[in-house]
């Protein structure tokens, strides 16, 4: 049941992007549009999705690849631009102590500010995207307890 409420909520998340900008333009007076989601040739899990302006969008996710590779891989981040999913190229290719292994959600004020959190070894990790690079922030909690983040909101800067 639960796998069925997450692969909803992603499905719902993913035709939003087309409907509802993180710019805040309008929605299309025809309302909502299919979007293709991306083609996935490779064993990655997106986890979560965001609109970054009228037709643009970030998703995030991990890959799944067996767990007996001798080297983490970093987590999945794609971007979708004209119409196209990517990988995103700004994105670290190896994993590190500042580089999630695992992105659970991601949010967005516009294509300059995303925020993406998740963890690398059980430790939880955040990550942003300033439009020239992407940084990761760790030790934001006590790195012992074993956590991860699994949820990211970005509150208004409007006063």
């Amino acid at each position: 049941m639960t796998r069925i409420l997450r692969a909803l909520s992603f499905l719902a998340v993913l035709l939003a992007v087309a409907v509802v900008p993180a710019d805040g333009a309008a929605p299309s007076p025809e309302g909502w549009r299919a979007v293709a989601s991306p083609e996935l040739d490779v064993p990655w899990h997106l986890r979560d999705v965001v609109a970054t302006g009228s037709g643009d969008a970030i998703a995030v996710g991990l890959d799944t690849l067996p767990a007996d590779r001798k080297e983490a891989e970093p987590a999945v981040v794609l971007r979708r631009t004209s119409g196209q999913w990517r990988a995103d190229r700004h994105y670290p290719a190896k994993s590190g102590p500042n580089v999630a292994d695992n992105l659970f959600a991601v949010d967005a004020q516009g294509p300059n500010n995303v925020w993406a959190v998740g963890s690398t070894d059980f430790r939880p990790i955040a990550e942003h995207w300033d439009g020239r690079k992407w940084r990761g922030i760790p030790g934001l909690v006590n790195p012992a307890a074993g956590s991860e983040f699994i949820d990211v909101t970005i509150a208004s800067t409007a006063s």
